[in-house]
């Protein structure tokens, strides 16, 4: 199967919505690109630390050997160990690991592969009596998270080796291995990392394996007393799906971290002869996929927050330590620069949003547009989402057994033509083309030859144009109808008229565009399945000028503000013309355009338009945007225009959608914090909470002061003031300063009808009232001690 396929167009604002509602397969109309003046990422998910990143990556580069691998503890020789661990990082923070190499060549992938045998399997004995499962598990998630496959990498099919290893019957991942340093045995270590990096590969966890690895939880809440492997566990169990947030044994892990977090620091492993980089990196990253993000007020301590405090351990030269200074403490370090989960791998992306989508799948077996009604234009992207992640998209049937094919054919006539019957140039080509990507004919489809239609709407001027008009649509010559008519024509393996390629050609602006992002996206991906060659004048100066309108932060924007849609357009553009968006030349502060697009993802799989939270409007861009998210995961995944099956049977046939994990637009609340002016006379309220990504979740405040009387006291109610991950507001208690012998109460109301409020161990559609309590200030009475 060929891949070659792009998304969408961009939906930039709320009156551009109306205007998609009748188009749905156009691109935007021109706008010049607009540059934001700093990266969209430092107030808003996933709170990339990009000032503290850089130094440490750099730092990390000049640690790698001429093998590629990583010297973690500065004794001359690279590690498999780090070196995994290090893909993890990059991944997280959105750095391409192709990117990562020596002077001399090798990259870090090449030093796993030479390494693997020996490291995976006890003296290199390939066998799989032999295996380290907690040593597999690890190179299985830096491979993951290096965006290759683990089921074929040097010449080894992790995922098979590792459930090679699990006994159903106990429910561990397990061997009799045994080497100087390692063992394949059960133990807490070696379950996590097992799970964890077949989490990471996108693999089922069966309940048996979870279930042993609560079953080693200690009393404290911890594994084996220690906050790095209390991480490990959780970042294995929530990745996995099997368990909530709310769940005991999480709590009781979330419980042991609070308990072990210095008070003084706010940083983990302080004192007790490890680094607290590492541990401080371990424990972010378990709360923040726990629900605590952003995490700086949630977990705030002495004066300060365990981000701000990691941050504040940077060396002059970028490493990142309090003790002991080297490659694998910065590396550690880095996976609390960010609240991306560790685990969330470009193929737990794809899966989880596959999971998504399916989810929204009608029972007619279409996908719904701007409404509830299925909607052919939605449709097909979700057949082109399908396709790209290798699955065969006429198998994804409804709850009703329906497919998109049986959709698509009730609606290709009222589609493809306006109510007298004239065809839509651009909206027949790209039927064509999600026709071919499910194996349907499109010349015998609805009783139909779609391609002779789309033939016969040439003109002489090499456009493919028509009188259809109905509503916002037209079959009028453009970019969008021309590209479109070119590539069904290719899909359906049609020829392509050198007058059409002409006239396209004809439409490029002299800066290099067709008008807009999403518009010079698609045409190059048009011209080049058309035979242009990627060195040809109109190619290069289309990629000059992507190169060119591209934001700081590495993706592209529409109307101003990022969009994921026009993001995802240019990088298949880009990719369809040949380029290499690892190099340096297309990143920015270190992330690729993939990884500045993958950083709008929800860990749950939707993608959202962008991270500008606005629940005032009709439109929120940080909800969940099923139109987003149909168009961004082909591009995340490389796929682009046009989308040609080659061999049916290439394509899988069965889906099981993946656990998606806790949705990470559910309020988590805090514990309210009250501070009394020296005077009594006013007090500061600080009300932290965490996740709520989709900003919607809302708190009252009501207090009242109670004093030594049997009187109730009067109670008054404000609105606080939100920010990021805490609402604040300000108590005047001028009129009535605070008596010593009062007390403050204070009930936060957290509210959520979305998706929900999470206090502890409950989850509720339900208001949550969580109360806080300015005791009276007591004193102590020393009366003098008489001697009789």
């Amino acid at each position: 199967m060929s891949i070659r396929h792009p998304l969408f167009r961009s939906l930039g604002s709320l009156l551009l919505v109306v205007l998609v509602v009748s188009l749905w397969f156009a691109p935007v109309a021109a706008q010049a690109p607009v540059v934001a003046d700093e990266q969209p990422w430092g107030q808003s998910f996933p709170f990339y630390q990009d000032e503290a990143i850089g130094p440490a990556i750099a730092y990390l580069r000049t640690q790698q050997l001429a093998n590629g691998g990583i010297d973690s503890f500065g004794f001359g020789g690279a590690d498999m160990s780090g070196t995994s661990r290090l893909l993890l990082a990059l991944n997280a923070v959105g750095h391409p690991a192709a990117h990562f190499r020596h002077a001399e060549g090798k990259g870090l992938l090449d030093f796993l592969a030479d390494g693997l045998e020996n490291y995976i399997y006890a003296e290199g004995n390939v066998d799989a009596a032999n295996l380290f499962p907690g040593r597999t598990g690890l190179v299985l998630a830096g491979v993951a998270a290096a965006g290759v496959n683990p089921q074929a990498f040097a010449g080894h099919d992790l995922v098979a080796a590792l459930n090679q290893s699990y006994k159903p019957a106990e429910g561990t991942y397990s061997t009799e291995a045994t080497e100087e340093f390692a063992s394949g045995s059960a133990n807490p270590v070696n379950q996590s990392l097992a799970i964890f990096g077949l989490v990471a590969a996108g693999q089922p966890i069966p309940e048996a394996a979870t279930q042993w690895l609560i079953e080693q939880q200690m009393e404290n809440g911890s594994w084996v007393n220690s906050v790095d492997t209390t991480g490990y566990a959780l970042l294995a169990l929530l990745g996995s799906g099997n368990l909530a947030p709310t769940a005991a044994p999480i709590q009781q892990a979330v419980a042991f971290l609070r308990e072990r977090q210095d008070r003084e620091t706010a940083l983990w492993g302080v004192g007790g002869g490890g680094e607290p980089a590492n541990s401080t990196g371990w424990s972010i990253n378990a709360l923040a996929t726990y629900g605590y993000t952003p995490i700086e007020s949630t977990w705030a301590t002495g004066g300060t927050d365990p981000r701000t405090a990691l941050r504040g351990l940077q060396q002059e030269n970028g490493a990142i330590a309090a003790t002991f200074v080297n490659a694998f403490s910065t590396i550690e370090a880095l996976f609390g620069l960010t609240d991306q989960p560790l685990f969330m791998t470009p193929i737990v992306r794809a899966e989880r949003t596959l999971a998504y989508l399916k989810a929204q799948q009608n029972d007619d077996g279409g996908w719904p547009g701007f409404g509830a009604d299925s909607d052919v234009g939605a449709t097909l992207d979700n057949i082109f989402a399908f396709a790209a992640a290798g699955y065969h998209p006429a198998e994804i049937k409804s709850a009703t057994a329906q497919s998109p094919l049986a959709f698509l054919a009730t609606e290709t006539l009222t589609y493809t033509r306006d109510l007298n019957g004239t065809i839509f140039p651009a909206r027949i080509g790209k039927l064509i083309v999600g026709l071919v990507a499910a194996g349907a004919d499109p010349r015998d489809f609805a009783e139909t030859d779609l391609v002779a239609e789309l033939g016969d709407t040439l003109q002489a001027t090499g456009a493919y144009s028509s009188t259809a008009a109905q509503g916002w649509n037209s079959g009028a010559a453009g970019v969008v109808a021309q590209s479109f008519a070119i590539l069904g024509l290719i899909a359906a393996g049609a020829e392509v008229p050198p007058e059409a390629l002409t006239f396209l050609s004809g439409l490029q602006n002299e800066e290099g565009s067709w008008g807009s992002i999403d518009e010079t996206g698609l045409v190059l991906q048009a011209l080049v399945a058309a035979g242009m060659p990627q060195d040809h004048e109109v190619i290069t100066n289309a990629v000059r000028f992507l190169h060119t309108s591209q934001a700081p932060y590495g993706g592209w924007e529409s109307f101003g503000d990022f969009s994921v849609n026009s993001t995802a357009y240019a990088i298949q553009g880009l990719l369809a013309a040949g380029v290499d968006l690892n190099s340096a030349e297309w990143l920015r502060n270190g992330r690729s355009p993939v990884g500045s697009l993958a950083s709008y993802q929800k860990s749950d799989g939707p993608f959202v338009f962008n991270w500008h939270v606005n629940v005032e409007d009709l439109f929120n861009p940080a909800a969940d945007d099923l139109f987003s998210t149909q168009q961004a995961l082909p591009a995340l995944l490389g796929a682009f225009y046009p989308y040609h099956i080659e061999e049916a049977v290439e394509l899988r046939t069965s889906f099981t959608p993946l656990q998606r994990g806790p949705d990470p637009d559910r309020l988590v609340a805090g514990q309210p914090v009250i501070s009394l002016n020296d005077e009594r006379t006013s007090a500061s309220i600080s009300v932290p909470f965490g996740s709520d990504l989709d900003g919607n979740g809302q708190l009252t405040l009501a207090w009242s002061i109670v004093g030594d009387t049997s009187q109730p006291a009067a109670t008054t109610t404000i609105t606080p003031t939100r920010g990021t991950g805490v609402f604040t507001a300000t108590l005047d208690l001028s009129a009535n300063p605070l008596g010593a012998a009062e007390t403050l109460v204070l009930a936060a109301t957290f509210s959520d009808e979305m998706s929900g409020v999470q206090h502890g161990g409950t989850l509720s559609n339900e208001p949550v009232v969580v109360e806080a309590r300015l005791e009276p200030q007591r004193f102590m009475v020393y009366l003098p001690l008489v001697v009789r």
